[in-house]
C-alpha cells in the first residue's frame, strides 16, 4: 500500500490505532484522558480523548520503532 507520506519524503508511523486497541476510553487501562480527568487536570472539557501519559508512551514507542535502523 502506498502512502502519501512517501511522496513528501516523510516517515510514516503506522500502527498507532492497533496499539490503542485494548486501551480505549472504557478500558480499565485506558490510554486516553477521560472527561472527569480533563476537568481535574486542566479545568475544562477540551482535553478529553487526548492521550494520557501511557498513550503518549505508545506514540513514542511507535515512533521509535518506525525510525529504528
Amino acid at each position: 500500500m502506498g502512502y502519501r507520506s512517501d511522496e513528501h519524503g516523510w516517515q510514516l508511523v503506522a500502527g498507532i490505532a492497533a496499539r490503542f486497541r485494548r486501551h480505549g476510553y472504557c478500558s480499565v487501562d485506558s490510554w486516553l484522558v477521560r472527561l472527569h480527568d480533563t476537568f481535574l487536570i486542566q479545568g475544562d472539557k477540551f482535553g478529553v480523548l487526548h492521550p494520557n501519559a501511557a498513550g503518549h508512551g505508545a506514540y513514542a514507542a511507535a515512533i521509535a520503532d518506525a525510525i529504528a535502523p
